[in-house]
């Protein structure tokens, strides 16, 4: 049966003590400064669960000592996380970020025949040309020979001539200018008005 205090066994320890029955050693009734009692190599139980053990013929002012010597602060949030806690939470969401991002390289795609779109332009022999005539009125019109062997054509700027490849871009009283697009080079082209050869 385990040894129970209660204030009987006080009453009769204290009786004792006073009445010079009990030697009580000076290091045991007065604990040093900070409230950690002094405690002696010799009564020290490393096989013990706690430590030091707790036996009844301890005073009561050593018991309260040892267990003042323990402090246990509580945490103002007990749901918060502690530090190394939250290095491995940080640790996994750097992870899972780079695991659904695809992570952080190039990708570099390479074809196996690529397409090489020529852009040498080609200088063109031009035929000829010629404005048979101007017809200014509402709007300006041109009568424009190609040089093809075709009829001449009637435009005005803005159009473009018949089948070929040529917009007019603009038409005065002395000249035509028309435009190609394309690597055929020239791009621009002056034709002037100019009688019918004999």
């Amino acid at each position: 049966m385990p040894f129970v205090w209660n204030k009987s066994y006080l009453g009769v320890l204290a009786c004792a003590v006073l009445g010079g029955c009990i030697k009580v050693p000076p290091h045991a009734a007065e604990a040093p400064p900070g409230g950690i009692p002094d405690v002696k190599e010799s009564s020290l139980d490393l096989n013990a669960d706690a430590g030091v053990p707790l036996v009844p013929k301890m005073l009561p002012t050593v018991w309260v000592g040892r267990v003042a010597a323990f402090n246990f602060v509580p945490r103002k949030d007990p749901f918060e996380l502690l530090d190394i806690e939250k290095g491995f939470e940080y640790r996994q969401q750097a992870e899972r970020f780079v695991n659904e991002s695809g992570g952080f390289h190039d990708e570099i795609q390479i074809t196996e025949n690529p397409v090489v779109e020529a852009t040498t332009e080609v200088v063109e022999p031009q035929p000829h040309r010629r404005l048979a005539g101007i017809v200014v009125s509402d709007s300006v019109y041109a009568i424009i020979e190609m040089g093809d062997g075709k009829p001449a054509e009637l435009v005005r700027p803005g159009q473009k001539i018949g089948n070929t490849e040529w917009t007019v871009i603009s038409i005065d009283q002395e000249k035509a200018v028309i435009h190609r697009d394309g690597n055929k080079l020239p791009h621009d082209v002056t034709v002037r008005l100019e009688s019918r050869p004999r």
